[in-house]
């Protein structure tokens, strides 16, 4: 049995010397020995030459080993020869690039292969990039550090993804790799469905669907809009986003639209994306109540697709519901004693109504309310006197007016009467008494006869698997804001985000399978304990990882993922030294 330890040790004449342990058999017993030898060239074969005999394996102790250790170095030629104890090796850390974010995000890339699938798709393409290795830059950087496309290329220089090192990309080529990553798009999004339908369990029974915006910077995109802004940035011109997810919040398919598109017209066009693209036979729809309009309702019946939505509930068909769902004695307790529900039907209506009730959420409208009234009456207050007292024009008060109802929330509570030098207001106690019928509740509606009431009611509550994702887009992710002004690169940008946040939701609920309850956004922050340290040591190049926190190591072993393995490499050949008088040899002086 023969077993090598790589050791660097200074010797005279700079030779490389590594400890052997060699096992020989006495009777019955074996005993271990210890030597430091050199390799040399013979011919055309190399030779091992003894150094230094150390003596029995099982003997050696520390101290002996700092003893010997202590003898050699003032043969040494290393400037550290007279330092105190320790080896009087050369160490010089050269930089430590961060690992286990990446380890984890493309091990989650090599699961779902996605590299393997844009080989596939690009293999007639005379490109020459590894498209599949710069988009997985691209996603993991988004995923652990968003930076721009020129960003990025100093980015990917501190982190230890090897093949991307050595590619040494440049913007120009990650630029080209969105470009050919979008011709993709479609394969990749059906081939991503069916591994996750196998990895977890997904069997897209249930599908949600929603709509988001995102600011855009810059003018001449033909996308680029303006409309109604979920970011609250009416002074931007912005992109809608649509995304449908799983059950579990697992990214299924994207898409990009101009600014102003309206949520409800861009329904159709996804239901039969579904059927066509997905081969999705049978689903539930579920959207919020602005995406399910007669139009979208045909659709989807159109395609075998029921649906689950919600139904305004201060509106007229909500206050009717309300109505015939009575008082609280009818209904019943769902999802342990944190909700009230009861299902009621409209004559001639064949949709089923389920109006539920939230005691939490009774709470927040009653406050809300409480506070918008307290607000105008201040205002109104003071308006009155300043109209009664001739400070205030007519004209001046209707503007006033205006500003204080400018929540149309606030204007119906309120009765006024506006003259010139008079002003008169009244709270509307009917409208009010309405309004706090409604609090806490809210109504759902489907189509779907086969299913029960908690899950319809639990089904819609999952819409916030899409809200989450949206979330993440815009604040970890960093879809915005957008610089790209071609059409082809803001899809390309939207789409490699999405995919960042596919690897999230991949990593997290890895994680709950393996039994660890950490969200992904943790997880990464723990992981970022893992560097992979590159060392000089006596002109070779060492490679190899930090320990990491107990955490870390705890997640990588949790997804059995291994850390990589230290390696050791020769560094380039240099200018050779001048020649120098060639002292005796080690084995000659020591024995």
């Amino acid at each position: 049995m023969v077993q090598l330890l790589r050791l660097i040790v200074c010797v005279p004449g700079g030779e490389e010397v590594f400890v052997r342990t060699i096992a020989r058999k006495f009777g019955d017993k074996t005993y271990k020995y210890a030597y430091l030898v050199e390799n040399q060239r013979v011919g055309w074969k190399i030779r091992q030459r003894l150094v230094l005999n150390v003596g029995a394996a099982e003997s050696i102790s520390t101290k002996r080993i700092d003893a010997v250790i202590a003898a050699l170095r003032p043969l040494s030629s290393s400037p550290q020869r007279g330092a105190g104890p320790g080896v009087g090796v050369l160490v010089r850390n050269r930089v430590a690039r961060l690992l286990g974010p990446v380890l984890v995000a493309e091990a989650a890339w090599e699961r779902l292969g996605i590299a393997c699938l844009i080989a596939r798709v690009l293999r007639r393409r005379k490109i020459e990039l590894d498209v599949g290795l710069l988009s997985f830059g691209m996603v993991a950087n988004r995923l652990v550090s968003p930076r721009s496309k020129l960003g990025l290329t100093q980015w990917y220089r501190r982190v230890h993804i090897p093949r991307l090192l050595e590619a040494s990309p440049d913007v120009h080529q990650f630029y080209r790799a969105m470009d050919a990553l979008l011709e993709c798009k479609d394969a990749i999004e059906r081939h991503v469905a069916g591994r996750i339908s196998k990895l977890f369990n997904q069997d897209f029974s249930l599908v949600f669907y929603d709509l988001s915006s995102t600011y855009f910077e810059g003018t001449t995109c033909p996308l680029a809009c303006y409309g109604y802004s979920r970011d609250h940035r009416d002074d931007k011109l912005q992109i809608a986003l649509g995304l449908v997810v799983t059950g579990d919040g697992l990214p299924v398919a994207s898409d990009v639209f101009v600014g102003n598109a309206a949520d409800a017209t861009t329904v159709s066009a996804r239901v039969a994306d579904l059927k066509e693209r997905f081969g999705i036979a049978r689903t539930i729809f579920v959207g919020d109540r602005g995406m399910l309009s007669a139009t979208n309702v045909a659709v989807l019946e159109s395609q075998g697709y029921q649906y689950i939505s919600s139904v305004p509930t201060r509106g007229k068909l909500g206050k009717e519901l309300v109505m015939l769902a009575g008082d609280l004695s009818g209904y019943q307790v769902v999802q342990q004693d944190k909700l009230l529900a009861r299902e009621v039907g409209r004559e001639g209506d064949c949709c089923r109504y389920i109006v539920c009730m939230s005691f939490e959420r009774a709470e927040v409208d009653s406050g809300q309310r409480q506070r918008r009234i307290e607000r105008a009456l201040v205002r109104l207050g003071a308006l009155k006197k300043s109209v009664a007292s001739g400070r205030t024009t007519l004209e001046n008060a209707q503007s006033t007016l205006a500003d204080i109802f400018s929540d149309r929330r606030s204007r119906r509570y309120f009765r006024y009467e506006l003259a010139p030098g008079k002003f008169s207001f009244e709270l509307k106690e009917e409208a009010i008494a309405q309004d706090a019928a409604c609090d806490g509740r809210f109504i759902l509606t489907t189509d779907a006869s086969d299913i029960a009431l908690e899950q319809v009611i639990s089904s819609y509550k999952d819409l916030k698997h899409v809200e989450s994702a949206f979330d993440e887009l815009k604040n970890f992710i960093e879809i915005r804001p957008v610089y790209h002004y071609n059409e082809q690169r803001v899809r390309a940008h939207v789409f490699i985000c999405v995919l960042s946040y596919l690897l999230e939701r991949v990593l997290e609920l890895s994680l709950a399978g393996a039994g660890l309850d950490i969200s992904a956004r943790r997880a990464l922050d723990e992981l970022e304990s893992l560097q992979m340290v590159e060392s000089e040591i006596d002109g070779h190049l060492l490679h190899g990882p930090t320990e990491g926190s107990e955490e870390a190591r705890n997640i990588l072993e949790a997804l059995d993922i291994p850390l990589p393995k230290a390696a050791l490499t020769a560094l380039p050949a240099t200018t050779a030294p001048e020649p120098r008088e060639k002292p005796r040899s080690a084995e000659t002086a020591l024995f």
